[in-house]
């Protein structure tokens, strides 16, 4: 259905004119017209670009659910949210149904210490990222947001049929500090012993 974007243009330009003061302008009145339908319709594009982009992320993010992979769906969602809010005028009232994700929180195994070690597990592009809060690597910007896949310091991907453990454990250091490769752990690795039972992978 095609929206008549020619006559909501001329609604939102007569709202906007009638709330237009010049104070510090002399313009005529068929400029002030012309003042007033311009940036009416200029206007409601800004309101059509927002609706228009929160549509296309939420089809974004159904789609990715439904092959079950994660998303960052909720600071995109709350992002929308307030966008539409400030462009448009749409409030839409928490749900405080929704209870936050508290995490993972690691704690020290030292009982003489309280260490406490938030962590953050994402996935994108196939590489499994794991951060840890107030830690960073030295291509991300300190002030990007913790849990969202930028701030990763150990990932976790399949290269050339390896599965591999990338480890930046230096900050002022592009590249990952080691390079591990896990097919040894593979079960198919394990020697023989009597204490475990070959194992025989299922086709």
């Amino acid at each position: 259905m095609r929206i008549p974007r020619e006559t909501e243009a001329q609604a939102a330009a007569f709202e906007w004119s009638v709330d237009y003061k010049p104070f510090e302008e002399d313009l005529r009145p068929q400029e002030y017209a012309r003042y007033g339908y311009e940036k009416g319709y200029e206007h409601l594009e800004k309101k059509l670009r927002a609706l228009e982009q929160a549509y296309r992320d939420t089809i974004w993010m159904a789609r990715r659910y439904a092959a079950g992979r994660h998303t960052h769906a909720p600071s995109t969602v709350e992002r929308h949210i307030q966008n539409v809010e400030k462009v448009c005028g749409i409030k839409v009232d928490p749900d405080h149904t929704i209870v936050e994700d508290a995490g993972i929180t690691l704690l020290d195994q030292h009982s003489d210490y309280e260490t406490r070690r938030k962590v953050g597990v994402t996935e994108d592009n196939n590489l499994v990222s794991v951060e840890f809060e107030h830690y960073n690597n030295c291509g991300t910007c300190d002030s990007a947001e913790f849990g969202e896949g930028q701030r990763t310091i150990v990932g976790f991907e399949v290269w050339e049929g390896e599965l591999r453990c990338l480890i930046w454990a230096d900050i002022n250091r592009e590249d990952p500090t080691h390079v591990i490769n896990l097919d040894g752990a593979q079960v198919t690795e394990r020697k023989e012993d009597e204490s475990y039972e070959k194992y025989t992978p299922v086709n």
